[in-house]
């Protein structure tokens, strides 16, 4: 007959270390103790038993060219700073997790020529990312206070939005290969350093061939994320443990380059 040992026995056991009458205080130390030895126990090594395949559903781009719709930009004039206005169209629910891309204005200045494989939108020749930080209402959203235009963008123009930052699962330890299911192969994992500098600088759209699984942190709360670009539907297998997790750990992202 095998045995087995239970979550309940290790915190039965620390109560018995500490005389079988623990207060309620020590009696929570012994449960903390006993999460603290579970992660600890599953994170010490990647065990196969905890392979599994795991699926990221991202979404579609938005291309104001398809959809008519045309955006505002005030800088500190509107209602919010940094106020983002849709015309003709709502903000999809994702857009707080958003890319925009509309011209080539950088920190109040036309940029000089950025590479891109976009032929349709806004000023392909020059467009530039700017981050989303909040979906206010359907029609309104606020810019990232570092990575915005810093200047007023007039009425009317058109961009191209996306997103490539996506929440991986809570229980997410580690990850071994990346795919795409509508491509043959494995995508390719690249440097954080290497997916910020071609995310900033390089634009194109189409198959996602690359991953990267930079972390940060907000506040207490780490949390893991996957990035991708502007194609629809890209699948991930992912390694998951299957225990308590208090809060969410780093993060992962896709990128996609044509």
């Amino acid at each position: 007959m095998i045995s087995f040992t239970t979550f309940q026995d290790v915190i039965d056991h620390g109560i018995d270390y500490l005389g079988g009458n623990p207060s309620s205080q020590a009696t929570r130390d012994c449960v903390r103790a006993a999460l603290a030895a579970y992660r600890d126990l599953a994170n010490a090594f990647n065990w196969t038993y905890l392979y599994t395949q795991s699926r990221i559903i991202t979404t579609s781009s938005y291309d104001s060219s398809v959809t008519g719709a045309t955006i505002a930009y005030l800088d500190s004039s509107g209602a919010y700073p940094r106020q983002l206005t849709i015309t003709g169209d709502v903000w999809p629910t994702w857009a707080a997790d958003g890319i925009i891309r509309i011209g080539g204005i950088v920190n109040g200045q036309t940029a000089g020529s950025t590479y891109s494989s976009v032929d349709n939108g806004p000023d392909s020749s020059s467009v530039v990312g700017y981050k989303i930080a909040q979906r206010v209402s359907a029609t309104v959203c606020v810019l990232d206070e570092v990575i915005s235009p810093n200047v007023d963008i007039p009425a009317l123009t058109p961009f191209l939005m996306y997103q490539d930052t996506y929440l991986l699962p809570e229980d997410f330890v580690s990850q071994d290969q990346a795919l795409y299911e509508l491509n043959f192969g494995g995508m390719t994992y690249t440097h954080p350093r290497a997916w910020l500098f071609e995310n900033r600088y390089i634009f194109a759209a189409g198959l996602p061939q690359f991953v990267s699984l930079p972390a940060w942190f907000r506040g207490h709360t780490n949390r893991r994320r996957s990035t991708s670009s502007t194609s629809a539907d890209r699948g991930r297998c992912s390694r998951r443990a299957s225990l308590p997790a208090p809060s969410r750990l780093a993060a992962g992202r896709t990128r996609s380059r044509a």
